[in-house]
């Protein structure tokens, strides 16, 4: 099949608008959310923390932390509401007629949440600034490891979204799974003040890295050298995409 690039494109506009219908869902509320911790865990807590390296306070460790947060869990639930929706519609074997590769429609729906994730993100920092203002040492590590993250949860959600057959199998992966992970991955501490025992039980987690990597960007200050953290994000996307491609190529719980 020949490549349709307008195809693609017009699948991941559609993916775009769906969740800006519903913009107070999919934006205004994880914003919410966001602030809702930024004051009950920054604005409580900030005088009482001491200040980490290099000067850094508390609200200024938290906001990289809530900014991940709502990028990867906005990225996740783009993608797979958008299939688990296809199967309810029973429309999800239309992804084997369409005149798209596989690889088009992976990248439709993969970016389609990546746009989402980034929005979330901008908006959550945005609106953190009457606050606390928040360094950006490595504006390049900030854009690259955002995307990435963006991303690889945008495949993830892929892939749980065809692998699982409703609704709750989706939400059940992101309460009892995602969840934990990232908020165990240092969204609000610092894995540097747990005993060392701690430390290396959460180098386990994968989403530490991730975290890990994108508060460096901001404070210049990381717990796992950047290289090792990218090394990770990287082969973590690699490994999505080369699974959601598999699924996407061979009609994996698609096919009825």
């Amino acid at each position: 099949m020949k490549s349709n690039t307008y195809g693609a494109y017009t699948l991941f506009k559609k993916e775009v608008n769906r969740f800006k219908k519903v913009w107070v869902q999919t934006l205004v509320s994880p914003l919410v959310s966001n602030l809702l911790f930024l004051a009950v865990f920054g604005l409580s807590l900030n005088r009482s923390m001491p200040e980490l390296d290099g000067g850094v306070t508390y609200l200024q460790f938290l906001v990289p932390g809530l900014v991940i947060m709502g990028m990867m869990n906005n990225a996740y639930q783009n993608s797979s509401s958008s299939i688990v929706i296809a199967k309810y519609n029973q429309t999800i074997s239309d992804l084997l007629t369409i005149p798209l590769r596989p690889i088009e429609v992976q990248y439709a729906y993969t970016l389609a949440a990546t746009v989402r994730g980034l929005m979330v993100g901008i908006v959550t920092y945005i609106s953190t600034l009457p606050f606390v203002q928040v360094p950006i040492k490595n504006l390049p590590l900030i854009l690259l490891s955002s995307i990435l993250i963006n991303v690889a949860f945008g495949l993830l959600g892929l892939a749980v979204g065809i692998w699982g057959k409703e609704f709750d199998r989706m939400a059940a992966i992101q309460n009892f799974i995602l969840t934990p992970l990232i908020y165990l991955g240092g969204v609000f501490y610092s894995l540097s003040v747990l005993p060392e025992s701690f430390q290396k039980i959460s180098a386990l987690n994968p989403f530490a890295y991730m975290i890990d990597l994108l508060r460096a960007g901001f404070i210049g200050t990381s717990t796992f050298p950047i290289s090792t953290s990218l090394i990770f994000v990287g082969i973590t996307t690699l490994v999505l995409h080369l699974l959601t491609g598999w699924m996407l190529r061979t009609g994996y719980r698609i096919q009825s």
